[in-house]
């Protein structure tokens, strides 16, 4: 029986559905089929058809993993821009709990959710695979069927996923406007205390460029005020100390260096990357960056 379901039969597809109605019931996983939302064949089901008809069987409607637009009449090159959307495939993810009431075992109910999981990852839903997996993990299945699994790298992906997930500390983005607002108020009126510092420490180097100016340009003088003061026999040559060394603590290498930074434990990117998935450590790369600055509690 099959775990992922796809098809693609130029319009029969809710027919083909309705068929398998007992299989999609009770071992599909996800589904992936061609949908329409213009007719393009005679007496076929749109996309509502199909949408209607998978939510009735315990499916998310996930998104489209492809879009086609077509237009009433071609207008030549040049005087083209946006057709109607015609068609494309949908994708369609089991629900945790439609899994669960399916399942005839806690064995079994842990590998379809180990599988929903890995299919959701697959097409880039990592925030569902880490939820489907926190469930795959409360089914307590047995500790052989644990071991054998880890023993495939699509397996010891997941579980790495979901441990290195759990370490991370609770980021999340505001949910009211008011705090958003009055936190990046916050944010910037520490930039322009920061600025205010930064434009006194810089006049204070002025300051002391502009001093060391003036005795390098004296210290000649000094220098020949004291021999001609030597010279008469009324002094002794005042001999200049030198500075003490200073001490650097531990794990410095200078005076003004803090403590030497510690490793970092690897983040879900950098455990996607080794598996080969680029492209979706890409995409978390670049939500993570275009939010942190939006993250609840954080003052930059």
């Amino acid at each position: 029986m099959p775990d992922f379901l796809s098809l693609d039969t130029q319009g029969s597809e809710l027919d083909i559905l309705r068929g398998a109605d007992a299989t999609l019931r009770d071992h599909c996983i996800a589904l992936a089929t061609e949908i329409e939302f213009h007719p393009m064949y005679e007496g076929q089901a749109l996309f509502s058809g199909i949408f209607d008809f998978a939510l009735r069987h315990g499916f998310y409607f996930a998104g489209f993993t492809y879009l086609q637009e077509i237009s009433p009449k071609r207008m030549p090159v040049g005087a083209r821009a946006k057709g109607f959307l015609a068609f494309g495939d949908a994708l369609f993810l089991r629900r945790i709990d439609s899994v669960k009431s399916i399942a005839r075992s806690p064995n079994e109910q842990h590998l379809m959710l180990l599988k929903l999981a890995f299919v959701a990852l697959n097409f880039g839903y990592l925030e569902y695979a880490l939820l489907v997996l926190d469930a795959a993990e409360q089914a307590k299945p047995d500790r052989a069927l644990s071991a054998r699994l880890m023993s495939r790298d699509c397996y010891r992906l997941l579980d790495g996923l979901r441990r290195v997930a759990q370490a991370l500390p609770a980021g999340f983005l505001h949910t009211q406007r008011s705090e958003l607002v009055a936190e990046r108020r916050k944010m910037v009126e520490q930039g322009y205390l920061a600025a205010a510092k930064e434009q006194a420490a810089r006049g204070r180097i002025a300051a002391t460029r502009l001093g060391g100016a003036l005795r390098r340009r004296l210290r000649p003088v000094w220098h020949r005020l004291r021999n001609v003061y030597m010279d008469v026999g009324t002094g002794t040559p005042v001999h200049r100390t030198s500075a003490p060394a200073v001490s650097l603590p531990p794990g410095t290498t200078d005076a003004t260096a803090g403590p030497a930074a510690g490793g970092m434990s690897p983040s879900i990117e950098d455990l996607l990357e080794s598996y080969g998935y680029s492209w979706l450590a890409y995409e978390v790369r670049r939500r993570r960056r275009d939010a942190e600055g939006y993250v609840a509690g954080r003052l930059h």
